[in-house]
């Protein structure tokens, strides 16, 4: 969304995905996108860079306080899929151009990882931060939960997969795609994968090369159709909290063979050898 500037041109609806743009500094009130959305999932975004671990628990509850805009009645369901749309897009520009940003969540990551490193082995549930999280049940039963249900997220948050069944149900909040409602059909269904999402990845999937997570994403993301899909460059279907439940698996010539969601860390792994 482009800020009104001294009160002459009109705002526009739309996105600004301009590195290093942001929807949220507008001088007057307009609904879409939603700014708090916009600031909660990028928010909550940064914080699942740090710790990709819980990556789909903390995209979940970003999920939640976009929901609760549509709760309070300030905002239509479409105005919280666009601040979707923008506060992921805004995180990736920043990780693709904003050095200082990606070193600063390098640094947080560092520390935080170090310090939950201590206290885990200090309370006796594992030398690494993954073993950890799986000792204490936090990636699933033992974890992040709530209990509200509304007509969208149906069920309530108590482990990793209701997590990102309630997640996915926000990315469309019950909307049929557009041609149910007398809009076109996309022109095509191929996978669509915005240059520069594959950042978003990084720190879930490190050793995997950039064209590797975009094919992540491109198995994870949602079909092409839905509301907002042809207006957003491809962010609408970015599936973000099942791409960092993925398990990769990665064959002998480095490709990529299987892609496997739900699983209770992002992992890579090597295809077995043919016997």
């Amino acid at each position: 969304v482009q800020p009104q500037r001294g009160g002459r041109a009109p705002l526009t609806p739309g996105y600004d995905l301009r590195a290093g743009a942001s929807g949220t500094n507008l001088t007057v009130s307009q609904a879409f996108p939603s700014g708090h959305t916009t600031a909660a999932y990028a928010y909550g975004l940064a914080m699942a860079e740090i710790l990709p671990e819980l990556g789909p628990e903390i995209l979940t509850r970003a999920s939640e306080a976009g929901n609760n805009r549509a709760v309070l009645g300030v905002h239509y369901p479409m105005d919280i899929m666009g601040g979707r749309i923008e506060g992921h897009s805004n995180v990736s520009a920043a990780l693709t151009t904003n050095r200082l940003y990606v070193a600063s969540l390098k640094a947080a990551r560092t520390e935080v990882m170090a310090y939950l490193t201590r206290r885990c082995e200090a309370d006796g549930h594992g030398d690494t931060v993954q073993a950890c999280i799986g000792n204490v049940g936090a990636n699933d039963k033992n974890g992040y939960y709530n209990t509200f249900t509304d007509s969208v997220s149906t069920t309530p948050v108590v482990d990793r997969a209701s997590a990102l069944k309630a997640y996915r149900a926000r990315m469309t909040y019950g909307f049929d795609k557009a041609s149910a409602y007398g809009g076109p059909a996309p022109a095509t269904t191929a996978p669509v994968v915005p240059t520069g999402a594959e950042n978003l990845l990084s720190t879930a999937f490190p050793t995997l090369s950039d064209a590797q997570r975009r094919q992540v994403l491109a198995a994870t993301e949602i079909d092409a159709g839905y509301a907002l899909d042809s207006s957003s460059g491809g962010w609408q279907r970015i599936n973000l909290a099942a791409a960092m439940s993925a398990k990769v698996t990665v064959g002998k010539a480095g490709h990529v063979v299987k892609i496997e969601t739900g699983n209770l860390k992002p992992e890579v792994v090597s295809a077995p050898l043919a016997s």
